[in-house]
């Protein structure tokens, strides 16, 4: 569209400016600057991006390997199978060890997976990757960043102690918010993608 034509005002694709986005006319010129439109799907480094429904069936599968590594370090470290609460007969400082080691591993798992592979066990079982927003593959700081949500509220939940419950509920929240932005989000990003300023593709 040019300015000599005689559109009315409205939010319009401007000449120029990158496919999905969309502007306002105002009757002769544009203003502001391009907005993506409000269910467009941006392309990263020339790859689709994941399917909201791949990547949480990917996380769901990650966080069974989640729970199997805390659980088998918590009954290895307590005797037990609960993590990072008072249980009879087994003290506190117990279950807090058992996090921080099974934590510790958690974060080893994604981050060394993401390095290795861009992938987790659950995102290569449904043909996905971890990217930088330009495509490229992700480094230490990027793999460091996206497991932070998981494990910090972890960590703060087991030396809360009776106040745990907070940081549990910060996790629930974390993870909810983060679903509802794979459905509305442009680039699909959850929370720990915003932190990291990753993405997830599909596999060529």
């Amino acid at each position: 569209m040019s300015e000599s034509q005689t559109q009315p005002a409205g939010w319009y694709h401007a000449q120029g400016d990158p496919p999905g986005t969309q502007r306002y006319w105002d009757g002769t010129q544009w203003q502001g600057e391009a907005e993506p439109l409000p269910d467009a799907v941006e392309p990263i480094g020339g790859l689709n991006l994941a399917e909201p429904v791949n990547r949480i069936g990917a996380r769901v599968i990650d966080g069974i390997v989640w729970i199997v590594l805390l659980l088998v370090v918590a009954y290895l470290v307590t005797g037990t199978s609960g993590i990072g609460l008072r249980a009879d007969g087994v003290s506190y400082t117990a279950h807090l060890i058992a996090t921080v080691i099974g934590t510790a591993l958690v974060v080893a798992y994604e981050v060394l997976m993401v390095l290795a592979r861009q992938a987790t066990l659950g995102k290569v079982a449904l043909g996905l990757k971890v990217a930088r927003q330009d495509g490229s593959a992700p480094g230490r700081n990027e793999a460091l960043l996206r497991v932070v949500p998981f494990a910090l509220p972890q960590l703060l939940a087991a030396l809360a102690g009776g106040l745990g419950w907070l940081f549990v509920v910060v996790s629930l929240l974390i993870g909810i918010g983060s679903v509802v932005l794979l459905f509305i989000d442009p680039r699909r990003q959850a929370l720990w993608d915003k932190l990291a300023r990753t993405v997830v593709v599909g596999l060529p």
